[in-house]
């Protein structure tokens, strides 16, 4: 497997489009498309701490184990070129995917995998590239991402 991924283009084996190499030193793939409808973060009301602004993986794992969480489980239930382990970007992975891909009308505003407070989570706004924290039983996109550690 190669490591000369180029930001922006399809990474052929990989799942989606390389949007870049975070510090923790992880590729990270974004899903072609945004997935198909509106979801809800899920959860409002429940106390939801110790969640990552950078690792979605795990937020997505801690939120799948809670229940109720449909931007969550959408995510993690996308696959492409044979990988199952895509997730909800967390708040600083979407940022990434805003960069690698620019501003677009056409998103509007997509969930990330970290909650703010006990009824709110972190949203990024891909019209404008707006990041803010919406109620969760808002619907917004979801635009999956898997990483690979080399």
């Amino acid at each position: 497997m190669s490591n000369a991924f180029i930001v922006g283009q399809y990474a052929e084996g990989q799942g989606g489009i390389y949007i870049g190499k975070t510090a923790q030193g992880r590729h990270l793939f974004a899903a072609a498309e945004l997935l198909d409808g509106e979801f809800e973060f899920g959860g409002y009301g429940d106390e939801l701490e110790g969640y990552s602004d950078l690792d979605g993986a795990e937020n997505t794992r801690k939120l799948l184990e809670r229940g109720g969480h449909p931007a969550a489980l959408a995510a993690s239930e996308y696959s492409a070129d044979g990988h199952t382990d895509f997730y909800l970007p967390s708040h600083r992975e979407a940022l990434l995917l805003l960069a690698a891909e620019g501003f677009s009308e056409d998103v509007g505003d997509v969930w990330t995998s970290t909650p703010y407070g006990s009824g709110n989570a972190w949203a990024v706004g891909f019209e404008d590239g707006s990041v803010f924290r919406w109620t969760r039983g808002h619907e917004f996109r979801v635009r999956p991402v898997r990483r690979f550690i080399p």
